[in-house]
């Protein structure tokens, strides 16, 4: 996942189907899919003998996704690789978790599945789903594996799980510089963008307690960026050593930028204020794990 694509939104498709072989056998499936527009992200499937609690918490939701085992600790049958390997390329190949504008259709999805189900497998079933939107920063929060799963080399993923852990974000606007801007949609990584923290941040107050004639606005280096197919862009900036932002506007809209090698100008964040913002950041992140544990946990 690429810098810019980690502040769209994605949304988690949490999928249950319940069915009933011709021979009345009991058979379940549940899968895992994160998608964001016309691009599906992640896609695991995971069919059981067993009984399948839909409204099991979240981390149970989780275990059983990748688990092995049955209930009696039993390998689960080599039969149910079929059912796992047709939904997943079902849903892979069909696109069904994709969407032009960037909203899913829960009953569509069902009707779908359970479609499938009956015309390739000859399984009476009935699918469940349940949709969430969320962050690119949030996914690796609720899906841990989701990374390792995706990226084969797992020092990249310890490395860049820990780049993410230390990673500050702060929500920025542009400044927008009609007559001798650059377009969103030509900017590449390495130009250097003009930022406007918002007032009501309270990253806002504090930046301009410790810089002198802070203005609201800072430099960063663009890390990324994404243009969807109606015309938006995001566009990933690093603001300072561990503290990244996002634009998010028109891919055509200019934005004030710096010469690469020019002199003067805004400057960054200082040293002094990148201390105190990841001193806050860490306390706002521990009440948002603890939140996410009692959401989760209840």
């Amino acid at each position: 996942m690429s810098d810019a694509d980690r502040y769209l939104r994605y949304t988690i498709v949490k999928g249950f189907i319940l069915g009933k072989e011709k021979n009345s056998r009991q058979v379940n499936g549940l899968f895992l899919g994160v998608a964001a527009g016309m691009k599906q992200y992640y896609l695991k499937v995971r069919f059981i003998f067993d009984e399948i609690d839909r409204g099991s918490p979240w981390e149970v939701f989780l275990e059983t996704l990748n688990g092995g085992c049955d209930e009696d600790g039993n390998i689960q049958e080599d039969a149910l690789s079929k059912y796992e390997k047709g939904v997943y390329d079902f849903i892979t190949q069909e696109g069904v978790l994709l969407s032009e504008k960037d909203v899913l259709n829960d009953k569509m999805i069902e009707r779908k599945t359970t479609y499938f189900c009956s015309d390739a497998f000859d399984v009476n079933a009935v699918t469940f789903i349940e949709l969430m939107s969320v962050t690119g920063d949030e996914i690796y929060s609720l899906i841990p594996f989701m990374k390792k799963d995706n990226e084969p080399s797992e020092s990249k993923d310890i490395e860049e799980e820990n780049e993410e852990v230390e990673d500050l974000f702060i929500s920025c606007g542009a400044v927008i510089d009609p007559v001798s801007g650059v377009p969103a949609s030509r900017l590449v990584e390495g130009d250097t963008v003009f930022c406007r923290l918002p007032e009501s941040s309270p990253f806002y107050e504090l930046c301009a307690s410790t810089i002198p004639k802070f203005d609201g606005v800072v430099t960063g280096e663009v890390t990324g960026v994404k243009i969807n197919e109606f015309g938006s862009a995001v566009i990933a900036i690093n603001l300072s050593e561990g503290i990244s932002g996002a634009l998010k506007l028109s891919s055509n809209i200019a934005i004030k930028t710096q010469r690469r090698g020019a002199a003067g100008g805004q400057v960054g964040l200082s040293a002094m204020t990148r201390l105190m913002l990841f001193s806050i950041l860490c306390v706002v992140g521990l009440l948002i794990v603890i939140g996410l544990l009692f959401r989760f946990l209840s």
